[in-house]
């Protein structure tokens, strides 16, 4: 959604009325991330490339200024609704596993 395009709604008029355009424009700035997933390869020093989050990112992406700003966006994190993210973060200390709702 952020990015300009409505994903769940072209997959549901797709299967419902069949081929679709996606409507408005795509914005090709946009990063997206999943911060569990990001941090395992960056560990495991996979995926180290031009794609790495610089330490401005990092603070624009935990103080939401990246989220409001337009340019990274994170799987699960949101100012707008902070416990899914906890939840994530809580799940690496237990056995129990993280399921993004989403």
């Amino acid at each position: 959604m952020r990015a300009g395009i409505d994903l769940p709604w072209l997959a549901y008029a797709d299967a419902v009325y069949g081929d679709v355009e996606a409507a408005g424009r795509q914005l090709d700035s946009l990063r997206w991330l999943y911060l569990k997933d990001y941090i395992a390869l960056r560990r495991a020093r996979a995926g180290v490339d031009e794609t790495t989050l610089t330490r401005q990112d990092w603070l624009d992406l935990i103080s939401g200024r990246a989220e409001s700003e337009g340019e990274i966006v994170d799987a699960v994190l949101a100012s707008d609704d902070p416990e899914p993210f906890v939840q994530m973060i809580e799940s690496l200390f237990t056995k129990r596993q993280y399921y993004c709702a989403c």
